[in-house]
Order: structure tokens, then sequence, then C-alpha cells
């Protein structure tokens, strides 16, 4: 077969004519790719299908800012119920999604296989440069080349730069493995990421004149040892974390959120965040798949136990989840899976690794976001429920990020889900007491220290398996924003905290030889509900606000399970929307204990961009609260900085 080689003079370009994009298609061909994605952007299906009857096309839908965002996924086969991969799908749906909804631009996300002799790696994502075939093979002079297919992508070089992704040519073809022949025309096709979508949606593009993003993110190494499907497999979820991500910010831009942006004044002296980050371990879990995964890695059959934890993982509204634990450490450590053996070393010598990485990562995050040279950073508060050492993991984060020796430390161990709020009370008292300072407040979490087989003995441990999640998460605190160089995003006004008398045994924890053993009291939720309104008041009424103004203020509660965010909306009489980041955030990541408020914050942003665009005002004063061991209520009283 003849090759087309690189000659991009033979390639058509698809770009737009400075055209404002208003309009997006997202077409992804797996619904494992595709529900992250529907789930951090809040997308509806659509119940009046523009497509037409009959196909199994399925359309999400909704609005971010000025973007009309839809996500396209081709649906489950009629006959067998599989995806509907592979190019002849991704042509139909490409080509009614163009007629229908006439995009501005396209984005094709996906898994791909890697080729590692041209530098990729699993978890790696792509921004595809060119798209061709490697399985139309036609000898034939001229119509070699339309097998081939070249086609150019979109080129978004200012992304690729800020998003730190790399670039690579991506071929197409209808098949998984890849035969003697596909390898030699990949080859020609200079290819560093293979897929079977990627070409098929670049013709009806160009065919129609609408620019095209290809978005790929590696899940298999096609010249490695392992066998492709397996290792396809393995790895699918948790390198659609990394798509998400990737694609979200191709979207949006990460900015908007994680910096914010204010016209409103700090009041001199009080603290502020000043930025946000948030982390998390490689392995994605659908809470679909959670409980044939946790049953099988335990080589556990009971049927009476597998039926409560469904139950459990239906009524958690969690969808999606980060965890550290993953085949690999299963494999090394199977005591991990086995009742009754000692095993804290090894559990410790695995999440004091992981919650150090992971407080890297977010702090990092953070700190990019924040904009200020890492040595302006004066003290250090570090929150985690998930290592025990000394030194403690406070000093690892402050090796691991470079701080200088001279950082002030604090550290707050086994808190539990009210830790991050009291990281940030803390972290509060020290930037408004020490004028100048720049306070870090990582937490990081991982649920490995209690990881257990289920058991008839111990029914409340599902709860945990059904509701937690890992991950980190950092805050960057001051006072006295510079302007020019910090945009504030919350004031931090008033902080207090109060344990309930005789509730020490309601969230009961013990560091055991098997790990740690939590016992979560069912009356938990009511006593919150019993106690919530007398703390708030305490809060508000430094503001003045009066009972019923409950509903003029914003909400950002730590979502410790669906039962508690309830009874305060009912308590509280709180309008529904109150609650959302709360809720999309435990949808989202699962309640990941001490992390779980910096999450809720950002989604806070968000909702607060949305109530001012659709002018319904403005939630200037709120509270940021959360509960832990104790019972110990945490609170503060902030505003909303944001614009």
């Amino acid at each position: 077969m003849a090759s087309h080689g690189d000659r991009s003079e033979d390639a058509v370009v698809s770009q737009p004519q400075d055209r404002p994009i208003s309009t997006i298609v997202i077409i992804i061909a797996m619904q494992t790719e595709a529900l992250p994605l529907v789930n951090k952007l809040q997308l509806t299906e659509d119940l009046e299908p523009v497509f037409p009857k009959g196909v199994p096309w399925v359309r999400y839908h909704g609005a971010y800012k000025d973007l009309n965002i839809n996500l396209i996924w081709p649906g489950k086969d009629l006959a067998l119920g599989v995806d509907s991969i592979g190019t002849v799908s991704a042509s139909l749906v490409t080509y009614a999604s163009i007629e229908a909804l006439k995009p501005d631009l396209i984005i094709n996300a996906g898994t791909a296989g890697g080729f590692k002799a041209k530098g990729a790696a699993v978890g790696d994502v792509f921004v595809a440069s060119d798209c061709a075939f490697h399985d139309r093979r036609i000898p034939i002079p001229v119509f070699d080349m339309y097998g081939v297919g070249l086609r150019q992508a979109y080129s978004t070089p200012n992304l690729v730069k800020e998003l730190n992704l790399k670039v690579g040519k991506l071929s197409t073809g209808d098949s998984l493995d890849m035969s003697s022949q596909d390898e030699a025309s990949i080859v020609a096709n200079d290819a560093t990421i293979k897929d079977m979508e990627g070409a098929a949606v670049a013709y009806v593009a160009d065919l129609l004149k609408v620019p095209t993003i290809f978005v790929k993110a590696v899940t298999d190494i096609v010249d490695g040892e392992k066998p492709t499907a397996d290792e396809f497999l393995q790895n699918l979820a948790a390198v659609t974390a990394a798509l998400d991500q990737a694609v979200t910010q191709e979207e949006m831009g990460s900015e908007d959120v994680a910096r914010g942006g204010s016209t409103k004044w700090a009041n001199p002296g009080k603290a502020t965040i000043l930025a946000l980050g948030k982390a998390f371990p490689h392995q994605l879990v659908m809470q679909d798949y959670l409980v044939d995964g946790y049953f099988r890695d335990t080589n556990c059959d009971d049927p009476v136990l597998k039926q409560k934890l469904t139950r459990l993982c239906k009524t958690t509204t969690v969808q999606t989840r980060y965890v550290v634990m993953s085949e690999e450490i299963l494999k090394k450590y199977p005591e991990l899976a086995v009742e009754g053996l000692p095993t804290v070393k090894q559990r410790l010598d695995i999440c004091n690794d992981a919650v150090t990485r992971m407080a890297i990562e977010a702090s990092q995050a953070c700190l990019k976001n924040w904009g200020r040279p890492i040595s302006d950073i004066t003290h250090l508060v570090y929150v985690s429920s998930s290592e025990a050492r000394l030194p403690g993991g406070d000093l690892y984060l402050a090796k691991g990020l470079g701080l200088s020796p001279d950082t002030q430390r604090v550290m707050l161990y086994f808190v539990g889900c009210s830790g991050g709020v009291a990281g940030l009370r803390v972290a509060k008292d020290i930037a408004e007491n020490n004028p100048g300072s720049r306070v870090l407040l990582a937490t990081s979490e991982t649920t490995i220290i209690g990881y257990k087989p289920p058991s008839a003995e111990r029914p409340y441990d599902l709860v945990g398996v059904a509701l937690f999640g890992d991950g980190a998460g950092a805050m960057l605190i001051g006072s006295d924003p510079v302007l020019g160089y910090e945009k504030p995003l919350f004031e931090l006004h008033t902080a207090i905290q109060q344990f309930l008398p005789d509730t020490e045994k309601t969230i009961d924890g013990r560091l055991t030889e098997e790990g740690i053993s939590f016992k979560l009291a069912r009356e938990l939720p009511q006593i919150i509900e019993d106690n919530i309104e007398g703390f708030c008041k305490k809060l508000i009424k430094v503001v003045g606000f009066p009972d019923q103004e409950y509903n003029k203020m914003f909400w950002a509660v730590h979502p410790g399970g669906p039962a508690i965010l309830n009874r305060m909306e009912k308590r509280l009489e709180l309008l529904p929307e109150k609650l959302n980041a709360s809720r999309r955030a435990l949808m989202d990541y699962g309640n990941a204990s001490s992390n779980t408020i910096v999450y809720v914050l950002e989604y806070m942003i968000e909702e607060n961009l949305k109530i001012k665009k659709e002018n319904q005002g403005d939630n200037e004063w709120g509270l940021i609260l959360a509960f832990g061991p104790g019972i110990s209520f945490e609170g503060i009283l902030a505003r909303n900085l944001t614009d």
C-alpha cells in the first residue's frame, strides 16, 4: 500500500473561520467513558430525542456560562446490548449530531491504545494532530490515499501547553487488536495512538466543515507485553478519570473555578481562601460496578450481604469515586482481603505513601492556581485520618513540595469528616494572628486503612464500602490579599467548634492490628438534625440574620451522607438547590472525609456563577459546615467574594 507519509498538503483541514463558539458536541463511544463527564457537567438526558426514532443514540445536554453542551453516546447495540463502538456508529452519530444540533465545535473524546515506541504510557492524555485509517487498504493509486483518509484536527496549541497534554497522530480501525497488516499501516501513519472512532468522526466533520478536537486517554500499550483486551479492561475506569479532567478543561478551562475572581473587598485583617486544589488516585470506581468487584476481590459469595450492599449503593446517591485500592495492591498484599489477619503494617506502608503523594499533587494544583512563589508559604496545616507515623505526614509533605525548613507546621490526625473545616479554622487563626502569613492547608485520605472483606458480624462496614472515597484537597489561606496578584474566593468571618456531650460513641473508630474499624450509629443523622439549628444560630447572629433568612445564604456542607443532608434540609426548611454543591460532591466523589469540603467549595463557586447568570440574586453570606467524631460540629461564617 502506498504510504501517505507526512504530506500535510494532502491532509484536509477543518478550521473555524472567526466563528464564535456557543454550541459544543462531545462524541464518546462508551458509557463508562461518558458518565463521569455527564455527572461533572450536570448534563441531563434528552427526554425528547433529536435523533430518528428507533436508534439507540443518547444525548445528554446542559449549559455552562455561554456554552450549550451536548454529549452524544451511540448507546447500546439493540441486539447484543454492548456499547456501539467503531467507525460505523461514530460516523452516523457525528452526521446526525451536526444536522440536528449545528455545533460550532466537536470534541471526540475517548480511550485509545498507545505505542511505547512513540513515547505513550497508560494514563497519558493526547490531543490528536492528525487522524487516519489503518484498515482501509486499497492498493490502487489515489484510492490508497482515499483509504488512509488523512485529516488534520483543529489546532489548540495554547490549551495543549496550558493543560500539559501530549500531542500525537491518531490511527483508526475497527479492531481492538492489531494484525501485521494493521501494524504496517499504523507505522506508515506515524501514529502514537490507536482508536476505533477518530478518523470516522474526522471524515464527517470535515465533510460538513465543523472544526474538531480529538482527546484520547491511553488505556493499553499496543506494543507492550500484556494482551490488549486484558490491559484495556483493567485500566478503563482509571484512565477515564484522566480523560474526564482533560475534556472538562478543554471545554471551559480550569481557572474560572480554581481561581475565581473578585470585585468584592475582603475586610482588613480577615482570613480569606485564596486558591483551591484537588487530586485523586488513578482508580475510578463506578457505583454500578462496585458490588460485583468488591465481592470478587474479597472472595465472598454471601448473597444476603451482596443484596444489602446493592441497596446501600443506590441509597447513597454516589455515582463515581476514586480509590487507592487496586488489583496490583491486592495481588501484592492478598492478606488485606482476608478476615482476621494482622495487616496494620502493610496498610500503613501503603497509606503513608499514598496520602503524601496525593497531598503533594493537590497542593501543587492549589499553588498553581494561587500564582505566587512557593517560597511565600509561611505555615502548613496538614489533616489526615489515614496514616500514622513519626515524623508525621506534615514533614513529608513539606519535603515533597520543597517548602522552606522554616515553614511552621501543624498536624491534625484522626478528626475524620470534620477535619477539612477544622483545618480551615486553624489556618484562619494562624493567618489572622500572623500578618502577612500565607497558610497552605492540605487534606489527604484513603480508605485502605479500613478496607475489609464483608462480614455478617459487621453489617455496618457495608455503609463505608458504599459511601467513602479517596483523594486530597488543598486551600491557600491569608489575610489582606495583594491586589493584582491574589484573588480571594471566600472571606472567613467567624469560626466555632462545638462537641455534643455523651455522643462520643456515635462515631467510633479504633486502630487495631487489622487497620481502622469504624462504627457509625444509626441515630447519627437524627442527632445532627436535633442540634444543627442551634449551632447555626450561633454563627449567623454575628451578622444579624433572622432564622427565616436561611434561604438567602449559601450552604457549603460536608456531605456525610444523603440522610444527613436530607435532615438538614428538612429542619432548616432549605430550598432543594441550597445543598446542590454538597450533593454534587457526594455524587461525584463520595464521602472523601476531610477532603470533601474542598470539592464542595469548588462546586459552590460554580453554583454561585449560575445563580448570578440567571439573575437570581447573590448569596454573599453563608456557612461552611462539617460534622465529625465527638460528635463535633465545625462551622465557619463566610462571605463569597467571587464574581
